[in-house]
């Protein structure tokens, strides 16, 4: 903390009121209660003589360099899924490479065997269609004997995704296939085949028979094998107070696309960083893991 206007914010900061008295020059300040000056890198303390006396040290530092530096990482607008590995990505799991971290730059994973409900959040035309996408093909690819059903009340382009076990189009069809599932809850074990269970425009079925079903599902599917990956507009979140989207936000394990960054984190009961420097195009957006945030960009095929 350095120099402060008032010496009441000294205070609301933690530091007693008597520092306000302190002789504190530019670069003085206070680290963690101790008195610090800021180090300078040449006797030129402004902007420009510090930025010439950066380029002089680089310049000396890369005569002593064998190899050059590594480039600046920089998360790009299009990641491709078959370009993403990952240890944590082994046969028989339910974890899925959803894309690429914009924090350590690693390949960032959805773990499904430990939470298997899963929220998309985000507005119109943010993604919320691909992210289904890539994590049903990447569990398609390592979670053996996978039962895959797809509610789509609205028209989406996981209709076209190849071998589904059934497919439901339309608010009746959504319907009696979420009823179906949740009935076939109560004769199965977690020792079965597993199932994948999506729903696209989740808004669509937030009442009536696909509500109460989809409620089972959330709140049973765990004990069953059953992996709930469901898409939901994020105005409609906000405005939920009860059923299952309200069970789906309280999991806390999903994805906010395009996020408000100001107001979204309610969603998981958390505050998003707020860092300028980042960047939502379509795609973008946080991880989240009960509370653990990453920010990522979503792959595709």
């Amino acid at each position: 903390m350095l120099r402060m206007a008032d010496a009441d914010e000294y205070a609301s900061l933690g530091l007693p009121m008597s520092v306000a008295g302190a002789s504190l020059p530019p670069g003085r300040g206070f680290c963690d209660g101790t008195e610090a000056q800021v180090a300078i890198l040449d006797a030129d303390p402004t902007g420009a003589g510090q930025s010439e006396a950066v380029t002089r040290l680089a310049e000396r530092l890369r005569e002593h360099s064998a190899e050059p530096p590594p480039a600046v990482s920089v998360l790009g607008d299009r990641v491709d899924r078959a370009a993403l590995r990952d240890t944590r990505l082994r046969a028989g799991s339910a974890v899925a490479a959803v894309g690429r971290s914009g924090i350590s730059y690693r390949t960032a994973v959805v773990d499904l065997d430990d939470s298997p409900v899963f929220g998309v959040f985000g507005p119109d035309r943010s993604g919320r269609t691909t992210a289904l996408t890539t994590l049903a093909n990447g569990l398609r690819g390592s979670v053996p004997d996978l039962r895959t059903y797809l509610l789509a009340p609205r028209r989406t382009a996981l209709v076209s995704v190849p071998d589904w076990t059934r497919t439901a189009t339309g608010l009746d069809a959504c319907a009696a296939l979420a009823t179906a599932l949740a009935d076939a809850l109560a004769e199965r074990t977690a020792a079965g085949p597993r199932r994948l269970v999506v729903v696209d425009d989740g808004d669509e079925l937030t009442d009536g028979p696909a509500a109460t079903a989809l409620a089972t599902l959330v709140r049973r599917g765990r004990d069953t094998g059953v992996v709930l990956l469901c898409a939901v507009q994020t105005h409609v979140a906000h405005r939920s107070f009860g059923g299952w989207v309200t069970d789906l936000r309280k999991a806390k394990h999903g994805l906010l696309l395009r996020p408000e960054v100001d107001v979204d984190g309610d969603l998981f009961g958390l505050r998003l960083p707020q860092k300028a420097s980042r960047r939502f195009p379509v795609g973008r957006g946080y991880l989240v893991t009960r509370g653990d945030i990453d920010y990522v960009h979503v792959a595709t095929d």
